[in-house]
């Protein structure tokens, strides 16, 4: 855990209203706050599979839960914050980072994804080593993440290396706010457009399956244990939660596996 020190201004373009602030060693993080009258699902999903990508060597900013103090909490916005919880989550502000621009082309049929594969080597290099995009893709899928179909996603940073942004809509079936029973990507797999065209070997898919099949789930158990209560998250929700990312897990490979293939 971390502690705010000072807000240094409004996040552009954010959805959830997030604030630069000051934290530790005058370190800079992106923080998210507690809507009023509504449960930190969206705080939850970023802590917990920000945390995930971690684990899994994912390449995105580090993710953290940020104690707010009173001061802190006092300069935010009460008609739009939930201003008694005292946690929110803070990424890592990385600077110098930039959104890669999908091509020119991006709306040609699919057939012509190898428009996309060329528009990706241009910017990344042509020697540049995409497991990256399958490690996210197979994430991306486990996690049933719900916007990854934007192509905004896809940050590149000063040293030409690729960061995944926005994790909060993960953990969502059909109903949007529900967990799914089971996987079924044979039936809903859909496509995220900045893989379309790098995404062909399959020992690549099995290579991440198998570091997810890797991960400690005593660990990511005992995490959800100690989740800040103001929070609000429903106990049935983490414990059906983890059935699906791991009891399930067998499951889901062979579904993604499968679709893949087809």
């Amino acid at each position: 855990m971390i502690y705010a020190k000072e807000i240094i201004g409004v996040i552009e373009n954010s959805s959830a209203n997030a604030l630069k602030m000051y934290c530790q060693e005058n370190k800079q993080w992106v923080v998210r706050f507690k809507k009023k009258e509504k449960n930190a699902k969206r705080l939850f999903n970023e802590y917990f599979a920000g945390l995930l990508c971690q684990d899994l060597n994912i390449p995105r900013p580090k993710v953290e839960i940020i104690e707010l103090s009173d001061s802190v909490l006092c300069r935010l916005d009460s008609s739009l914050f939930d201003c008694s919880a005292k946690y929110g989550v803070a990424t890592a502000f990385l600077p110098n980072i930039c959104p890669v621009a999908p091509p020119v082309d991006y709306d040609l049929p699919s057939y012509e994804k190898i428009n996309n594969k060329v528009h990706l080597q241009n910017i990344f290099g042509g020697d540049y080593n995409f497991g990256d995009f399958y490690g996210f893709r197979v994430f991306a899928d486990w996690i049933f993440l719900e916007d990854k179909h934007k192509y905004e996603n896809l940050f590149i940073d000063e040293n030409n290396v690729p960061l995944f942004l926005d994790l909060d809509f993960v953990f969502m079936g059909p109903g949007f706010d529900e967990l799914p029973d089971r996987y079924q990507f044979y039936q809903c797999l859909r496509s995220i457009p900045f893989c379309d065209g790098l995404i062909t070997d399959i020992n690549l898919i099995e290579f991440w399956l198998d570091k997810i099949a890797m991960l400690n789930r005593n660990k990511f158990d005992n995490i959800l244990e100690c989740l800040p209560e103001d929070w609000q998250i429903p106990d049935d929700y983490k414990e059906r939660l983890m059935r699906l990312l791991f009891d399930n897990f067998h499951n889901f490979r062979e579904e993604l596996i499968y679709s893949f293939s087809c």
